[in-house]
């Protein structure tokens, strides 16, 4: 299970997961894995939400406006907030055999 793989193929392809692979790759001579893009989505969903607490950046403010965000474009497909403070994000199972590791199924957040 990942949230993360560049390589999917069919319907789980992901665009932004590709080109942000390579970029990565890049930038620091190695393959991006699951902690790089972890990061990289981290921060882009603290830095919105920075974004939009600009007038007032406060701690609580910031959490707010975290708890605020819905359907931001992360890597693999949209990243969203629960009340709970729960980040829902699409998760991949992959298997791994001979040939490699491939897309096994791919589960929306829900």
């Amino acid at each position: 299970m990942t949230a993360f793989a560049p390589d999917a193929e069919g319907e789980s392809a992901a665009p932004r997961a590709t080109e942000f692979a390579k970029r990565y790759k890049q930038a620091f001579q190695e393959e991006a894995d699951v902690h790089a893009a972890l990061a990289y989505e981290g921060m882009k969903l603290l830095g919105e939400a920075l974004l939009r607490s600009k007038d007032t950046l406060t701690l609580a403010r910031v959490r707010e406006e975290l708890l605020k965000l819905k359907d931001v474009n992360g890597l693999m497909g949209p990243l969203s907030f629960t009340p709970d403070r729960q980040l829902q994000r699409p998760a991949l199972v992959m298997r791994i055999d001979d040939g490699g590791v491939k897309l096994a199924k791919r589960y929306e957040a829900q």
